[in-house]
């Protein structure tokens, strides 16, 4: 089970460093994760695949 806590641990400094907020997990019975991030600036779609490879290579697969 993936937990949400983890989640935004691994993702914190990038998003520190990014000058991004996260705004919510959700994460679905079949363990799929979505991640609402927000900016006073903007988000582009290079940081939503850098938190994406980030929570990949932090999480277990199985």
């Amino acid at each position: 089970m993936i937990i949400k806590e983890k989640i935004a641990t691994l993702i914190e400094g990038y998003l520190a460093d990014n000058s991004l907020f996260l705004v919510d997990i959700t994460i679905s019975s079949e363990n799929d994760i979505e991640i609402a991030i927000d900016s006073y600036d903007r988000v582009d779609i290079g940081n939503c695949a850098d938190i994406s490879r980030i929570v990949d290579s932090g999480l277990n697969r199985e």
